[in-house]
């Protein structure tokens, strides 16, 4: 409280002791206690200021400034603190904490070209994939998609939080085209305009493929397959469309005629995992033993293989085989999966989910106490 009031006073007697001529010089105070004597500021907007020395200083690193255009105080206002709180979360990896200053940046930057918007997007992509809120975290995929300018601008913060988006097919490495939650996934269709027939003629072709897998999971069996369709496999360079295309059948409870028994080896980890995922979740629908035991040691694969690499997709192979094995009354088998999903992968829906499970089973009367308080 004494470093802020005493940065409160020393902007104070700056503008007191400068007076606006007409060759206007500024003291700026930075946020670190360092102070620009006789700057001048060349231009400002909603990326930040650029002084005549062709210095640029973003909005979050400036605590005050003497300058006659109140345009300039309310971009400070507006963007200052949540930019600032917003970088410390994230320098400091606390991705879930970086969401709602994001939030708020985005309500209130104009400019989505800016560096700031692009900035915010990817802060909150990152935290919602973080906080296995995979159906937000979409949403800001698209909105990053359509905004990215140069993506070196933010470059610094891919490269620490490791979430990479490929400019080129629409992919995020840390994001699956995989959904759970039905109701979620109608409130993330809503947030898109996927209903509204939006124009997808400068989608990236995995925008195509996250499409059909939103609207499966919100059982939109319509809209998924006029988006499966225009999933194009020699644009991926990769086995999307038939993965789109058994995530879909699955969806609806369409019979599958012909599984495919494996995919291309050059495809990517992500749809290799997802591949092996819908296959043993198909196989496991079979109403012969022989071809359900088949498809719990596909999807058993799929954690071994792959395992934390994609965490999402692993917690749900691991989630079906614990349903299989609880329908067929194998109680130790589904203590030691459910005690493997709870160790490797309890940041993942599936692992938050069976969390929240051993918390209302361990207080039911906590639990039908806040039911009746709704």
């Amino acid at each position: 409280m004494k470093i802020q009031f005493a940065l409160l006073l020393l902007g104070a007697l700056i503008s007191v002791s400068l007076v606006p001529t007409q060759s206007f010089s500024q003291a700026i105070v930075l946020r670190d206690l360092s102070l620009i004597e006789n700057a001048k500021i060349a231009r400002f907007d909603e990326s930040g200021v650029e002084l005549a020395d062709q210095r640029k200083l973003n909005w979050d690193e400036i605590f005050s400034a003497d300058h006659p255009d109140e345009a300039f105080h309310e971009l400070h206002r507006r963007l200052s603190t949540p930019l600032y709180r917003l970088k410390r979360r994230f320098q400091n990896r606390d991705y879930a904490a970086a969401i709602e200053p994001a939030v708020t940046l985005q309500k209130e930057l104009k400019n989505q070209k800016s560096e700031n918007y692009r900035l915010a997007v990817y802060a909150e992509l990152v935290g919602r994939i973080r906080e296995s809120e995979l159906e937000l975290a979409l949403v800001s995929l698209f909105r990053l998609l359509e905004v990215t300018g140069n993506p070196t601008d933010i470059s610094p913060w891919v490269k620490q939080a490791q979430v990479k988006v490929d400019l080129e097919s629409g992919f995020c490495d840390q994001l699956s085209p995989i959904f759970f939650d039905a109701e979620k996934s109608r409130n993330a269709m809503k947030l898109l305009g996927l209903k509204q027939s939006p124009d997808s003629s400068e989608w990236l072709p995995a925008q195509f493929v996250y499409a059909t897998a939103i609207c499966s999971a919100a059982t939109e069996t319509a809209l998924a397959q006029k988006f499966a369709a225009k999933v194009d496999d020699s644009k991926l360079n990769s086995d999307w469309e038939r993965i789109s295309a058994i995530q879909l059948s699955l969806a609806t409870n369409a019979e599958i005629d012909d599984l495919p028994r494996k995919i291309n080896d050059q495809n990517s980890t992500m749809a290799k995992s997802m591949f092996q995922y819908l296959i043993g979740k198909s196989r496991l629908r079979a109403d012969n033993l022989t071809e359900q035991k088949r498809g719990a040691i596909e999807l058993l694969t799929v954690p071994a293989v792959f395992g934390t690499n994609q965490p999402e997709v692993s917690a749900a192979a691991l989630h079906e085989v614990i349903g299989w094995f609880e329908k067929g009354k194998h109680p130790q088998e589904v203590e030691s999966l459910k005690a493997e999903l709870n160790s490797s992968f309890q940041h993942s829906f599936y692992g938050r989910k069976l969390r929240a499970e051993k918390t209302t089973h361990s207080n039911p009367r906590g639990s039908a106490t806040s039911k009746s308080d709704n």
